[in-house]
């Protein structure tokens, strides 16, 4: 069965509800750009979710980033690590992270301590978070994975990230760091709906320079300089 591709486009989302300068509630919520101020004025700091790309060199990431880029879309998989699947059920999806920069600066650095060789790095796509919700992107569930499966329909199954904190045996599961959102199926990129994150000023430079980037990317601003948005230096030792 061919599985279906979601097209991320501005244009498919219904008319945003913007207010006429006024602050306050609309019916069931609050009007779109309260919610953004909201938004980048909390810890989190942006309405953009982010899809950070993991290797084992920044070379290599750097590398996936461009194939993503040529590609066109984020492939959606089962997500698998030490060969096992880490997104249950039978959907593939794409993963991003509902966090600032400082925040995923705190993820990469505790995956460096944990001497994970396919760790995230400072290279990736954000895409805003109303889109990628109105074309079926959700927070996961953290929760024991066996327990909350019994409770909901396996066509969520995608959702569930499986959160243990067992005493008795010390073994502890926790990834409730990276609040993840999930969507299914593959991502398409489209121009103008996109950043793209690179880890410094050089890499900027040379992405900009790479062939086909000008016209994919039609805005230098949108090209994310990481080490230029976090605030301070995580290390762990």
């Amino acid at each position: 069965m061919e599985e279906n591709r979601y097209r991320i486009s501005i244009g498919k989302c219904p008319p945003l509800p913007y207010n006429s300068g006024e602050r306050g509630s609309c019916p069931m919520g609050i009007f779109r750009d309260d919610w953004q101020e909201l938004t980048e004025s909390r810890n989190v700091g942006s309405i953009y979710l982010t899809h950070l790309i993991r290797g084992r060199s920044d070379k290599y990431s750097y590398n996936t980033l461009l194939k993503i880029l040529e590609s066109g879309f984020l492939r959606a998989s089962f997500s698998r690590r030490n060969n096992y699947d880490t997104v249950k059920g039978n959907q593939k999806v794409v993963c991003f992270q509902d966090t600032s920069f400082d925040a995923m600066q705190e993820i990469i650095a505790g995956e460096k301590w944990l001497d994970r060789e396919q760790g995230y790095r400072e290279f990736g796509i954000q895409m805003p978070k109303e889109i990628l919700f109105y074309n079926g992107a959700r927070p996961v569930i953290y929760d024991k994975a066996n327990e909350i499966m019994e409770l909901i329909d396996e066509s969520i199954y995608w959702r569930v990230v499986n959160l243990d904190l067992n005493i008795a045996t010390w073994q502890y599961v926790d990834w409730t760091h990276e609040h993840e959102w999930r969507i299914p199926g593959d991502v398409m990129l489209e121009s103008g709906d996109f950043r793209v994150i690179v880890k410094t000023e050089e890499y900027k430079k040379r992405l900009i320079h790479e062939p086909g980037m000008k016209k994919l990317i039609k805005k230098p601003k949108n090209i994310i300089v990481f080490e230029n948005e976090v605030s301070k230096n995580i290390e762990l030792s």
